[in-house]
């Protein structure tokens, strides 16, 4: 965005004016108190978790598509499909303020709109694709289109590369969910404290 707004003005404005311009992006992009600042938070915490979220719904919805319409287990798939889009409406519910979605959870407070609109947020969830990220854009001159690439890494049980072992990429994702013991309850108490971060660092296969 900040790259963005400083093609515009080297663009539009003289040469003369743009130190002081840049200057003043700068200052806004680094402003808690700046329109500039809220959209970036708003862009980084709500727009791209969003998107990403609908990417990997979309991505199940996909699955099912192609799945064949006597397949009995098929049933499970289409059941995970529509309680994320309950899940979808729930938290992105216009008529409900931030304190409806605030909540204790083992004496910790939590909103569950900040939780659930991360683009993380169904990650653990065994059959989710982790996305990679942002990969690259191409711009396409004469039809005026631009083209934005995201890599998709999924889980096809290969092992996860962790300090405990070489688990299966569905046993270790089945794992994180799980919260009928003590050490996972631990664990997930320390997601809540610090949810900037996620469980240690894995790479899958």
């Amino acid at each position: 965005m900040q790259a963005s707004l400083s093609n515009y003005i080297e663009s539009k404005f003289a040469e003369d004016e743009l130190e002081d311009l840049h200057e003043t992006l700068r200052d806004s992009i680094e402003n808690k108190k700046s329109d500039l600042y809220e959209l970036r938070r708003i862009m980084d915490t709500e727009s791209l978790g969003k998107l990403k979220r609908e990417a990997k719904i979309r991505y199940l919805e996909f699955i099912l598509a192609n799945i064949d319409s006597n397949e009995k287990d098929r049933v499970y798939l289409q059941d995970l499909i529509r309680r994320l889009r309950l899940l979808e409406d729930y938290i992105n519910d216009s008529d409900q303020d931030d304190e409806y979605y605030r909540i204790s959870y083992e004496g910790t407070f939590v909103n569950l709109r900040d939780m659930f609109a991360r683009a993380e947020v169904f990650d653990s969830l065994p059959i989710i694709p982790s996305i990679a990220g942002y990969l690259g854009e191409t711009t396409d001159e004469e039809r005026g289109e631009r083209q934005f690439t995201f890599g998709m890494k999924l889980k096809f049980g290969g092992k996860v590369h962790i300090e405990e072992g070489s688990p299966k990429v569905l046993d270790y994702h089945l794992h994180q969910i799980a919260s009928n013991s003590s050490e996972k309850m631990q664990e997930h108490m320390s997601r809540l404290e610090d949810t900037t971060t996620g469980v240690g660092s894995r790479k899958e296969s």
